[in-house]
C-alpha cells in the first residue's frame, strides 16, 4: 500500500494519516480466503479446501478482531454460522469454485495515531457495518497496533465475502 495522505482527522481535527485503499482475492491468482484471515485476525485456521492449518493466533499486534453482519440478520440465529471465522471463510473458498472466481475483497486503512484505540475502533467499525448493510455481506474487521516493518502505522482490515447472507 502507498504512503498515506495527511487529512484532518474526522474525529480529532487534526492533520493525520489516513488512506483507504480496496483489493481484490481471485482464485486465479492462487489466493487463500482463510490463509488471510487467519493472517489479518490473528486467528488458528484450518482450510478445509486445500487442508492446510494456518497459525497465526500468536501475533500481538492485533488488537480487536471481530465478523459484523447486516443489521437485517445480525440477531437471526440462522446467520449466527456467519460469525465464526472459519466457518465464514471455508463457506467462501467452497462457495466460488471457478478458478477465475473472486473470492472475496478486502478494504485496508490506515488510521492516525491521534485517534485513541475506542475511536479509531469506532470508525472502522462504523464502516464495516455501512459495508454490510449495503452489500448484505459479513464484514470480518480485524483492527492492528503498528509494528516494525511494513506495517508502522494503526491500521485496519475488513475482509468481504462474496457471497450474500441475505436477500436485498
Amino acid at each position: 500500500m502507498a504512503a498515506p495522505d495527511i487529512h484532518p482527522c474526522p474525529i480529532c481535527s487534526q492533520d493525520a494519516p489516513t488512506k483507504l485503499g480496496r483489493l481484490y482475492w481471485p482464485r486465479s491468482k492462487g489466493n487463500d480466503v482463510v490463509q488471510a484471515a487467519a493472517y489479518r485476525g490473528g486467528r488458528d485456521l484450518w482450510n478445509e479446501r486445500t487442508g492446510e492449518y494456518y497459525k497465526w493466533g500468536f501475533r500481538t499486534d492485533v488488537r480487536e478482531a471481530r465478523i459484523v453482519l447486516p443489521q437485517s440478520v445480525a440477531d437471526d440465529p440462522q446467520y449466527a454460522w456467519a460469525q465464526d471465522p472459519y466457518l465464514l471463510w471455508n463457506t467462501a473458498e467452497f462457495s466460488e469454485p471457478a478458478v477465475d472466481s473472486r473470492i472475496g475483497r478486502e478494504y485496508r486503512m490506515i488510521l492516525p495515531d491521534e485517534m485513541t484505540h475506542g475511536e479509531r475502533s469506532a470508525v472502522v467499525f462504523e464502516f464495516a457495518q455501512y459495508i454490510a448493510d449495503r452489500y448484505h455481506v459479513p464484514v470480518d474487521v480485524a483492527l492492528h497496533d503498528p509494528r516494525t516493518g511494513r506495517a508502522q502505522h494503526h491500521h485496519a482490515h475488513c475482509g468481504v465475502t462474496g457471497e450474500i447472507v441475505e436477500d436485498s
